[in-house]
Parts: structure tokens; sequence; C-alpha cells
């Protein structure tokens, strides 16, 4: 198995951007991400921590999530292992955004078309890899 992976599941929270209504409307966040990067803290009536394998703030780029999820996964599945992406969460809790992104920029792009174009490349440079060894 790749040694990129560590875990055979992990679990990762994503908190999403405001949309432009919250932002407009002066909505504020309800949820802190800590310094370990690993837990969010939730502000209601009384605080609760939330504790995941990692955790990306608003502030974080599809880029990062995919360097941090999407490519050890893909590397993984790459070298004939199973790998599953699950996005879970409310209506409106930002999976979409996460999962497919905009698909007009390559920068905003999200989990799936990084993980496909990645493993594309990966069973590419596996068959040249290959031509060039003589398939053995």
């Amino acid at each position: 198995m790749s040694d990129q992976v560590d875990d055979c599941v992990q679990v990762v929270c994503r908190v999403r951007p405001m949309n432009k209504r919250e932002v407009a409307g002066q909505c504020k966040s309800v949820v802190d991400l800590r310094e370990d990067r690993k837990t969010l803290v939730v502000d209601g009536a009384t605080s609760q921590d939330f504790h995941y394998d990692h955790c990306f703030g608003p502030e974080s780029t599809q880029d990062q999530l995919f360097s941090t999820v999407g490519e050890p996964l893909t590397a993984s599945v790459a070298d004939g292992y199973n790998g599953t992406i699950f996005a879970y969460g409310q209506t409106g809790s930002g999976k979409t955004h996460t999962i497919l992104g905009s698909l007009q920029s390559k920068e905003e792009a999200g989990l799936l078309p990084r993980v496909l174009e990645h493993l594309f490349a990966c069973m590419k440079a596996k068959q040249e890899e290959e031509s060039v060894s003589g398939g053995n």
C-alpha cells in the first residue's frame, strides 16, 4: 500500500466559506478551528469540541484539501487499493463546493475533477513505466 495513507479510515471536516447572502447579512461564524488543525469548536449555548483526522477552515483552498485528502487516496487507488471519499452534511453545508467546486477554474476545481485528473496521470505513468521495462 502507498505509504502516504496512515489509516484505513480517516474523517475530515471542512467548513465552507460563507456565501454571498451570509456575507451581506453580516452573519457571524459559530465554528472555530483550533491550531492543531484537527479540532473544531462550535460556539453555541455551550462550546463543544469535535476532533477529526484533519480540519479545513473556510479560508482553506481546494488545492490544500486535495493535497491532504485526494492525492494520497488516489495514489493508493492507483496501487490497487479501494478508496472512497464520502461527503456528508445538511443542505447548504458545502458538499458540492468541496466535491465539484467550480469547473470554470482549475484553481477552484473540487476533489472529484482533481482526483480523476491525478488518477489518469498515475495510470499513464504506470503504462509508460511498463512499456519501458518491457511489461515485467
